[in-house]
């Protein structure tokens, strides 16, 4: 069966304040989603992944006395920039936020880095991203059983007080694959074989004309070229090419496409090659049917116009120079 894919978004908004004293809390903890569980009608998860894509801190410190800008000596060198600086942050009075990971089914914590918190001159308030102590890369890949927590440490300065404020926010995706549950059964009527017998509980039509035009499908599984008036179903384990026809083109001809992916995980695509006619008045050298299931007609209409198909949306017209006749 086809697996489809689901990305939601969601937002990470958690306050810390004198309350949190010094706590871990968890500003991200996966989802409750399980493999194997339905998560919309007709639809089971069979994977699941999460990726952080921002994760800040707003941090206010009203509770410790400003510091000042560190003052630049025009005889400093660059290193003597930086451990002002860094004297700056870590030689002040301040506060300190720790960040952790962990696994959703374990209670431990691992430490990966922490911030230094400081009223700096100037300064009402001031933003970190949390995302430099994780990754250099534009997300952070969580699967589906990680954590996130952060904590205020004392590190001689006190705690948060009622003055000061500290807001984790950011955002991340949830990516769910599903696997459709629904079982579809296929008959064939109007043949003579024995294995094309519905069960007792399916009644054939009745129509002889509707049966007849049931059983004129042509089941192609490789590339193929087509006449006008076909009908072809193609079953996939692989990409495939139809090509349409170049000769004995009239107007109001008509090729019905469909196609079935033989595979529970890959859906393929089917490339339909124009062959040197207009397709909806342009020029175009093929186009891509990727939707499975869906039967689209291919329509002649003459040669300023050449073919427009009946589900124009279904299909992603491609520039390509590869494809050869079969």
């Amino acid at each position: 069966m086809p697996i489809s894919s689901v990305n939601r978004a969601r937002s990470i908004i958690v306050p810390l304040n004198s309350a949190s004293t010094s706590n871990i809390i968890t500003v991200y903890t996966s989802s409750n989603l399980t493999l194997g569980s339905e998560f919309i009608e007709g639809y089971t998860i069979v994977s699941y992944n999460c990726f952080i894509k921002n994760l800040k801190a707003f941090v206010q410190i009203n509770s410790l006395d400003e510091v000042a800008l560190p003052l630049f000596s025009p005889r400093d060198t660059e290193t003597d920039r930086l451990m002002k600086v860094i004297d700056l942050e870590w030689n002040n009075s301040r506060k300190q936020l720790n960040v952790f990971a962990g696994i959703k089914t374990n209670e431990n914590w691992q430490q990966i880095g922490s911030i230094s918190l400081i009223n700096n001159y100037g300064y009402p308030f001031k933003i970190y991203n949390l995302m430099d102590l994780f990754t250099d890369t534009l997300a952070l890949e969580i699967g589906d059983n990680g954590k996130i927590g952060v904590q205020i440490e004392n590190v001689g300065y006190g705690l948060l007080e009622a003055s000061d404020s500290v807001t984790i926010h950011g955002s991340y995706v949830e990516e769910i694959f599903l696997k459709s549950t629904e079982v579809t059964n296929y008959y064939i009527y109007g043949s003579n074989q024995n294995n094309t017998t519905p069960p007792d509980n399916t009644t054939p039509p009745n129509n002889q004309e509707e049966d007849s035009e049931m059983a004129n499908w042509a089941i192609k599984s490789n590339s193929y070229r087509a006449n006008i008036g076909e009908k072809l179903a193609f079953i996939l384990t692989d990409i495939a090419t139809l090509t349409l026809p170049n000769s004995n083109l009239t107007p109001g001809g008509e090729i019905k496409v469909i196609k079935h992916s033989n595979d529970e995980y890959n859906s393929y695509q089917l490339d339909i090659y124009v062959n040197g006619a207009f397709f909806q008045g342009k020029s175009v050298e093929s186009v891509t049917l990727e939707i499975d299931n869906e039967e689209i007609s291919f329509v002649f209409v003459n040669d300023d116009i050449g073919w427009i198909p009946t589900k124009p949306n279904a299909l992603i017209v491609v520039e390509t120079s590869s494809y050869g006749t079969t």
